[in-house]
């Protein structure tokens, strides 16, 4: 079987924020764009600021079929513990 071609990749720094505590979690991010059927976007989080009293996995990866999909999963996943996606 073929590996996947890379077609795109960013670097993003991911911020979730807390706004009763007014705490904030920062992600180092990685969003890359592959040429495969299924699944083709990822975006890879690994943690580069945490001072929060939730326990936030050191990284985390998020798989779908657009970059649309992947933003709405984190979005779903920060809001899993109260935090909204910033940036």
């Amino acid at each position: 079987m073929k590996k996947a071609k890379i077609i795109y990749t960013e670097k993003a720094e991911i911020m979730g924020y807390f706004p009763r505590g007014k705490d904030s979690v920062f992600y180092d991010g990685t969003l890359t764009v592959k040429d495969k059927k299924t699944k083709p976007v990822t975006l890879e989080l690994k943690i580069s600021i945490h001072h929060y009293i939730f326990e936030f996995p050191e990284i985390k990866i998020f798989t779908a079929d657009n970059v649309t999909d992947v933003y709405a999963k984190l979005s779903k996943w920060f809001a899993s513990y109260e935090f909204i996606f910033k940036y």
